[in-house]
């Protein structure tokens, strides 16, 4: 008996924890249900007010919050009022330059969560030379409505046919949802287009008096920053386009796109390590994708490893739980989930470094890391409607939607992988239409810097090679190595700001060194080997030890130690969680001798100096940190805690 009663707790006991689980996801996650309108406030009222805005590192910084009210659609008669949210970081230059917008991508990314990001840092900076304005573009951040969809997409991963079909049937599915709950609210999705974000920039230059300003866009911002010149080209004094695009090339190629995985095969040749194993990664690609076509890989996944840090402790606690009874999480990976995986994540630069090692480790028939990632692939939450509504809204050339699927079996990544959220039936779900001329290209005089990775496989180069003929008073920065995420660092923001000052004489060529993810684990254990001597014979033992095996193996042709940063940075942490901050710290130390041009070395050391109580030894660390890379908020954080908050 029991023992029956301590099945039927255990029993009760799952039931509560999923019944906790439920409530979590219903309640606390995600997005809150958004004020539709703004219609109790006349069209032009302009609020702003001080504040004090924290960034991610708890560093603070004196704003100017603003929203003004806008019509949700400039082109009918009865319309609800809207609100535009911004943020302003006032300048104290006694003479400044023109004013610059910032204009974040997506569509869809608020310019008030970019503001929190290592953005922080160039918008600080750049506030030295002239007001800055971040907006949360119409739908989006603090504006009203919000758009943020609240469900999130449950992507098949039971299937092995008809896979394209049912993938884009849950995302309609999704969308579907998504509009209705808005459409339901009175919002007119046919409002959050382009067009009439590019008024709302110039109604907010109107309201907050400037005479003309400066359009600094990222991503899917140069397109709106284009738009805004077409309409409004006298009140343009210049702009700077990052990672750009065009309104007519917004529809990606597969062919493009795969220049990026062309550009890794040329790296590999020059790396004498990965190129043992991986001596061409589109090759690499075609097979994985060949066996997963012909022959799906069933993954069991223990439970435990579904939980990613993002999860938080209550989801984690109710795994724990559930693993009690299910340790394993089942998942099928076809060659279409896996072309996904990539288009999405495509560009950013830590995938560029692991790409190689990711698809050796699936041609060696080692899926179960590809399978972690696809479980949270699978459950994302659905972009900001914004995406929808610009994409739809601007649609796109019928020619280049043909470009776009012909000859698939020819590119690694399909028209439907890199598209699938851009499709016809995804309009009809958002009840929006294309707006004719919205994606006509767009020529100006105006004087424009483009910033743009080489291995940038979200905004290819072909982008910036098509502006250059449509702006021919430009300049360049190329980025070589770099990433769509990778495009801003010390040396670009002061080509910035020369290009602000109308310093930049010439356009400019900046290399990124990239190393690639280990491919096999190293075959000897570096950590192992000092740590043995180190308990025995003492730190500086060890610390010999590793320099005579760095001289002998830093210039190894294959994985035998693991001899980087990180690895050495690694084992100190491990011994300042074991308290022995007198040998963490030499550690440290040897990791900046040995690599004295790495920011994160000063940094860590900077945290063991904090440890050991020695808040001088760290207050230099972190600002050699910061020397070599102004963009680490961490070390800004704790600096400033250091000499504000500590003291």
């Amino acid at each position: 008996m029991r023992i029956i009663k301590m099945i039927l707790a255990l029993i009760g006991l799952f039931l509560l924890m999923i019944g906790c689980f439920i409530g979590y996801q219903l309640i606390f996650s995600g997005p809150t249900k958004t004020q539709p309108n703004t219609n109790d406030l006349a069209i032009g009222s302009l609020n702003i007010q001080e504040e004090i805005l924290i960034n991610n590192w708890n560093e603070p910084l004196p704003v100017i919050m603003g929203s003004l009210i806008v019509p949700e659609s400039r082109e009918e008669k009865i319309v609800n009022h809207i609100s535009i949210g911004f943020i302003k970081i006032s300048t104290q230059n006694p003479k400044p330059l023109a004013p610059i917008f910032f204009l974040p991508g997506g569509p869809g990314t608020p310019g008030s969560d970019i503001f929190r990001s290592d953005y922080f840092y160039l918008f600080k900076k750049l506030s030295e030379y002239a007001d800055i304005i971040l907006l949360d573009q119409r739908g989006t951040g603090r504006s009203i409505p919000n758009l943020s969809c609240r469900n999130s997409l449950a992507l098949p991963t039971n299937i092995t046919e008809n896979i394209a079909d049912q993938l884009f049937n849950n995302v309609l599915e999704a969308c579907q949802e998504c509009a209705e709950e808005f459409v339901k609210m009175g919002i007119n999705l046919q409002g959050y287009n382009s067009l009439e974000s590019a008024v709302d920039i110039e109604d907010l230059r109107k309201a907050l008096g400037y005479e003309s300003i400066t359009l600094y866009g990222y991503s899917y911002g140069t397109v709106l920053a284009q738009h805004y010149i077409e309409l409004f080209r006298d009140r343009v004094t210049n702009a700077i386009l990052t990672g750009p695009l065009t309104p007519d090339l917004g529809l990606k190629l597969p062919n493009e796109v795969q220049r990026q995985f062309l550009g890794i095969d040329s790296l590999l040749k020059y790396d004498t390590k990965a190129n043992k194993y991986v001596s061409s990664l589109t090759s690499l690609m075609e097979r994985v994708h060949d066996d997963l076509q012909e022959r799906p890989k069933f993954i069991e996944i223990p439970l435990m490893d579904a939980v990613s840090g993002d999860d938080g402790a209550i989801p984690t606690a109710i795994f724990k739980t559930i693993s009690i009874f299910k340790p394993n999480w089942k998942i099928t990976l076809t060659k279409t989930h896996l072309q996904m995986m990539m288009a999405q994540y495509i560009g950013l630069d830590r995938w560029i470094r692991r790409l190689p090692s990711f698809y050796y480790q699936m041609n060696e028939g080692s899926y179960q890391p590809v399978g972690n990632i696809l479980r949270n692939f699978r459950r994302q939450r659905l972009p900001n409607a914004l995406f929808f509504t610009v994409n739809g809204t601007a649609g796109y050339d019928p020619q280049r939607w043909a470009d776009a699927i012909s000859n698939e079996e020819a590119n690694l990544l399909s028209h439907f992988s890199i598209s699938f959220g851009r499709y016809p039936e995804i309009n009809k779900a958002f009840k929006i239409s294309k707006i004719p001329g919205l994606n006509d290209p767009i020529q100006s005089d105006v004087e424009i810097l483009l910033i743009a990775g080489s291995l940038d496989g979200r905004t290819p180069l072909c982008n910036t090679d098509t502006l250059i003929r449509r702006f021919p008073n430009h300049k360049i920065v190329r980025v070589v190595n770099a990433g769509h995420n990778d495009l801003m660092d010390e040396d670009i923001m002061l080509d910035i700001i020369k290009f602000l000052k109308s310093e930049l004489a010439f356009s400019d060529t900046l290399n990124r060194p990239i190393e690639f993810d280990a491919i096999v684990p190293h075959k000897f254990s570096i950590l192992d080997t000092i740590d043995k001597i180190r308990r025995t014979d003492g730190i500086q033992a060890a610390i010999d030890t590793y320099q005579v095996i760095y001289k002998n193996y830093k210039d190894q042709d294959d994985y035998l130690f693991d001899l980087s940063e990180g690895c050495l940075n690694s084992y100190g942490y491990q011994l300042l969680a074991l308290k022995e901050l007198d040998d963490a710290i030499e550690i440290f130390k040897l990791n900046s001798e040995i690599y004295p041009e790495r920011y994160n070395v000063y940094n860590s050391l900077g945290e063991a100096y904090l440890a050991a109580n020695d808040s001088n030894q760290a207050e230099r660390c972190f600002k050699k940190a910061i020397d070599l890379n102004y963009f680490d908020g961490y070390s800004h954080g704790l600096l400033y805690r250091l000499q504000h908050v500590d003291h």
